[in-house]
């Protein structure tokens, strides 16, 4: 039996676990940031929202609620806390107390976060039971070489940078923004025994959804700790008045923003620009300094020069157009149509016909005839009065035709059809109040 766990450990080992190298790096994604000519920020390039701390930062209350809740021997095992596996082991597996706690350790819990378990959809109970294990298995092998990789204090940072708080929220300090509005080393005890409170189930003790879970929650935290304020903190009710998803909008110099993303993704393949790791740097995972060409300075009058002529062409444009169609300006009867239809095809692309469609069209092209364009019921109705129309077309489009016009259901799609294009010449040849860009109004601001 000793022999068969040693070796299964020995085959996932070697099997599932990531050499020392990956280990040593791990994947904790930071934004890079884009500054101008003069070491102003520009913006920056982001997936996840998260301001990555070091420990000499760690709010000393976050550390004390952390290790109390989720390893209180951290400092003691070797990223394997045998004490809790048995503890597990008796109460939870054999004796059934669900409430007994678990027997991860927070390096265990740094290892899943940074290599997840795979999916088990589709799994029999057998097989499942076997992916556990397995997981299991290697959770624990990660662990105990990060502790031999890592410091303690680097692996408490690590968890903390690395955890999804939801909402947006990647990291405790990014947490500390999002659901109070200050950086995680201002949060006070109750703040931060509510933030260490997420860490059990982020999705079921998230502030937004269910704020009496996270004060339950919070409570529960507060009963562990050593801590002279902390019964005083029960009885006091959650405050995230100042709670707020953290977005990245740039508002200076977007376009060129966008565009050196391509530029830097190309610069960094073609100078072989790699990590420890030997993976090509990502603007948006890698922390990158970007200097630009930009001066902000000069964006600001080159804005302020677009503005005043783009006010000046308004001006021209008015004075030119005021009183002419630019649909029928100038057009011969061929123009014309082709103007025509180009104008009914951006309006019938529009979310607003696309919902009339649905609701008038859609219900009646059910069946074999599900997959009927308006085009086929166009021809399909012209050609009722022109047969030569229908001659001109190719040999299956003019036998799908043939079969529509003579099923049971084309007077019944026929009638529905009429009723759309009616239904879309009225609403759209009603003038409606809408908002527009005032170039004026924006200058004026």
């Amino acid at each position: 039996m000793l022999l068969l766990v040693v070796g299964f450990i020995g085959y996932v080992w070697y099997s599932d676990v990531p050499s020392s190298v990956i280990l040593k790096y791990p994947v904790i994604s930071e934004a890079s940031r884009l500054y101008d000519t003069k070491g102003r920020m520009i913006g920056i390039y982001q997936i996840e929202f998260r301001h990555p701390i070091t420990f000499e930062e760690l709010n000393p209350l976050v550390k004390e609620c952390v290790i109390a809740v989720e390893d209180s021997r951290f400092y003691e095992h070797h990223g394997i806390d045998w004490r809790a596996l048995g503890r597990v082991v008796v109460k939870s597996l054999i004796l059934g107390d669900k409430d007994s706690g678990g027997g991860s350790t927070i390096t265990q819990q740094l290892a899943k976060q940074l290599f997840p378990r795979p999916s088990t959809r589709g799994m029999n109970a057998v097989e499942q039971t076997y992916a556990l294990i397995r997981s299991k298995v290697r959770e624990w092998i990660i662990a105990w070489k990060y502790e031999n990789l890592f410091s303690k204090e680097e692996i408490l940072t690590m968890y903390l940078n690395k955890f999804e708080f939801v909402n947006g929220a990647h990291g405790i300090d990014a947490a500390a923004q999002t659901y109070f509005g200050k950086p995680q080393s201002e949060l006070t005890l109750n703040e931060a025994a509510t933030l260490v409170g997420m860490l059990k189930n982020p999705s079921l003790y998230n502030p937004v959804r269910f704020p009496d879970l996270v004060v339950k929650r919070r409570n529960e935290v507060l009963d562990k700790l050593n801590h002279p304020d902390a019964e005083s903190f029960k009885n006091m009710e959650a405050d995230f008045s100042k709670f707020s998803r953290i977005t990245t909008k740039d508002t200076i110099v977007p376009y060129f923003k966008n565009a050196l993303e391509k530029y830097l993704a190309n610069l960094i393949r073609e100078n072989n620009l790699k990590k420890p790791d030997g993976s090509y740097y990502n603007i948006y995972d890698d922390a990158l300094t970007i200097e630009s060409t930009i001066d902000l300075d000069l964006q600001k009058y080159a804005e302020a020069a677009t503005r005043e002529h783009m006010e000046w062409i308004q001006g021209w444009f008015d004075k030119d157009w005021s009183k002419k169609d630019p649909w029928t300006y100038g057009a011969s009867q061929d123009e014309l149509k082709i103007r025509q239809a180009a104008l009914e095809d951006k309006a019938k692309a529009s979310p607003r016909y696309q919902y009339m469609k649905k609701r008038i069209l859609d219900p009646v092209l059910t069946g074999t005839y599900r997959n009927l364009t308006e085009a086929d019921l166009k021809l399909a109705i012209d050609s009722e009065k022109d047969e030569v129309l229908l001659l001109s077309q190719p040999r299956d489009i003019r036998s799908k035709i043939k079969k529509l016009r003579a099923s049971s259901e084309y007077s019944r799609i026929r009638k529905a059809y009429q009723q759309l294009q009616q239904t879309f010449k009225e609403v759209f040849n009603r003038p409606v109040t809408m908002q527009i860009f005032d170039i004026k109004a924006v200058t004026k601001k």
